[in-house]
């Protein structure tokens, strides 16, 4: 059933900064595949008073130059924060790895590019190294577009 109109949403939505590097990302031919709504770890809440994560994983349309049936993709996330100090500790310790780190994770944990817009951070991650070029020009692309605004 649906849940009664009173009832606190568990997640609030995406923030209009999130939006707008979306549609960007669209406006340059990635696709949304998924989109995703986490709460924080017990971790996360206790390290970085994390509150809530909103997160979109893209692909492009186009292949990759030079590289047939291989499509550029990424995962989005931003993660809300109380206030700006907390938002700027946690980027501060973007590669702190959580107790319960799983070793195998290693690869794409370290594939990923973070950035502040108020009190929000916005990572961007692969798990692909040949895809590392371009996420970094997508982070730079996008931290320019929250800027100008």
């Amino acid at each position: 059933g649906c849940p009664h109109p009173s009832t606190p949403k568990i997640f609030p939505d995406p923030s209009e900064h999130f939006n707008r590097q979306e549609a960007a990302l669209i406006s340059w031919g990635y696709l949304v595949k998924q989109r995703d709504q986490a709460m924080p770890t017990e971790w996360e809440k206790a390290t970085f008073s994390l509150q809530h994560k909103n997160s979109i994983f893209v692909k492009n349309q186009a292949p990759v130059p030079g590289e047939a049936n291989t499509y550029y993709r990424f995962t989005l996330t931003e993660e809300t924060y109380a206030n700006e100090t907390q938002a700027s500790y946690r980027l501060a310790n973007l590669f702190q790895k959580p107790p319960d780190f799983n070793a195998q994770d290693e690869y794409s944990f370290t594939l990923r590019r973070g950035y502040q817009h108020d009190r929000f951070v916005y990572v961007i991650g692969t798990d692909a190294l040949l895809f590392e070029k371009e996420m970094q020009r997508l982070a730079k692309q996008l931290q320019a577009l929250l800027r100008n605004n």
